[in-house]
């Protein structure tokens, strides 16, 4: 490893405080993550308390708010994270150079860590059964920061755009090519 690369805890938090800021500049994938992953992946959850007309709407969405619905969201969505992070470490392991590789082994240790405290929360979570839990409700915060954060940096998330562009296209193109 390179001696300039600092290889303190720090590492880990500058690289999570710089992903964090890149989540909510990036409106695309803001947008994305809350429509898609936490709406429509949190469907079972809110549908039958927020589409049913009788009374106690807000009861039966906090019935629905328990550890068994938070954990049948967050465990697909951690393991196909960890999965895809996993099968790209390995297929661009050569191409990690000296500067990222204190980067990427700070990361995986707080994947470790981050994965252990959802796992500790929610098994704290699960002696309250059927009912709502704090736990369980950190727990599936904490699974959809995870996500966020390790999803930020995906191409396949995000729309570059030249900034010189007001339509949003990557050329910017003559006036002249506009006349008929």
């Amino acid at each position: 490893m390179n001696d300039s690369t600092p290889q303190n805890i720090c590492t880990l938090f500058s690289e999570l405080w710089r992903r964090l800021k890149l989540v909510f500049s990036n409106h695309y994938f803001l947008v994305f993550f809350i429509l898609i992953v936490v709406v429509l992946g949190s469907i079972s959850i809110w549908f039958t308390a927020v589409f049913n007309n009788s009374p106690g709407r807000l009861d039966r969405l906090i019935v629905n708010m328990n550890t068994l619905n938070f954990l049948a969201f967050s465990a697909p969505l951690l393991a196909t994270t960890i999965f895809e992070k996993t099968v790209n470490i390995i297929i661009n392991r050569n191409e990690v150079d000296g500067n990222n590789i204190a980067v990427l082994l700070w990361l995986l240790l707080g994947t470790v860590v981050t994965i252990s405290a959802i796992i500790v929360l929610y098994s704290v979570g699960s002696g309250n059964g059927s009912y709502f839990s704090w736990c369980s409700l950190f727990a599936w915060i904490i699974s959809l920061i995870y996500w966020a954060v390790a999803n930020i940096e995906n191409p396949s998330y995000s729309m570059n755009a030249d900034s010189k562009s007001a339509s949003g296209g990557a050329k910017v193109g003559s006036a002249s090519s506009l006349n008929r």
